[in-house]
């Protein structure tokens, strides 16, 4: 370990150690970029990490990785002691979207004005028959659409991040007799 003099008194670094883990789960996060500010290492594939010889003195610890927000931890460094800072990462969820068609299930001709609905949004179609929810969570949804008219349909869709999931509707008209 180096030492070294101040005033003619040997003060010895300490360490920062800590563990790198998902906030959600709190799995580790192997590969996560730590840093003090001055010196900057890598997690282990067990999401632990050690940034040596580390002057006394308190720091700002950050930790980031690609995918998730960063997070920071102010520690204090003793002479010759460990602290300890332990950071969890939040996953960036990135939003996917539901599209699709609504027609006619007879002749296939788009149907204007539907409602559709998956559960926490609803839109209607546009001229062509078409909609889209954007920035929906990753999850499953059941799509349903209806009209005036006609039965109304459903469909379950699951949106993957970043993804897009179509339901197409076709809704059947109600005969009167």
């Amino acid at each position: 370990n180096a030492a070294r003099a101040v005033d003619g008194a040997s003060v010895l670094p300490g360490t920062i150690a800590g563990l790198v883990t998902d906030a959600e789960d709190g799995s580790a996060i192997a590969g996560a970029t730590v840093t003090d500010g001055t010196r900057t290492t890598t997690t282990d594939g067990a999401g632990q990490y050690t940034i040596d010889d580390v002057p006394p003195g308190s720091y700002e610890i950050l930790g980031s990785k690609e995918g998730y927000e960063s997070s920071s931890l102010t520690v204090t460094v003793l002479e010759g002691n460990t602290a300890i800072a332990d950071l969890p990462l939040t996953r960036i969820i990135v939003p996917g979207t539901i599209t699709g068609t609504v027609t006619d299930a007879e002749d296939g001709s788009a149907i204007a004005g539907a409602t559709v609905s998956d559960g926490t949004r609803t839109t209607t179609t546009d001229a062509s028959g078409e909609y889209i929810f954007a920035d929906v969570p990753p999850g499953t949804y059941e799509v349903t659409a209806s009209k005036s008219g006609y039965e109304s349909s459903s469909l379950t869709v699951t949106v993957l991040e970043g993804n897009t999931a179509v339901a197409d509707l076709p809704l059947t008209r109600i005969i009167v007799p």
